[in-house]
């Protein structure tokens, strides 16, 4: 339920008040906007290493290819 709410808000661009609404409809759960927005916040703070190693690496590339 974590991952979907932060896919709907960082991917999808889903409101938060919309994402609450969702994940009440979908999965029979109150969940505020605060609580979403911690776990975009977390997954933004596990995810920060693998960026910086994707950015890094990127930097690094003398051409990218692009399709």
């Amino acid at each position: 339920m974590r991952a979907l709410a932060v896919y709907l808000h960082a991917y999808q661009l889903v409101p938060l008040a919309r994402v609450s609404e969702l994940l009440a409809d979908l999965c029979a759960c109150e969940v505020s906007e605060g609580t979403v927005l911690t776990w975009v916040e977390c997954a933004a703070e596990r995810l920060a290493s693998t960026v910086a190693q994707i950015a890094d690496s990127l930097e690094r590339e003398s051409v990218a290819a692009c399709r």
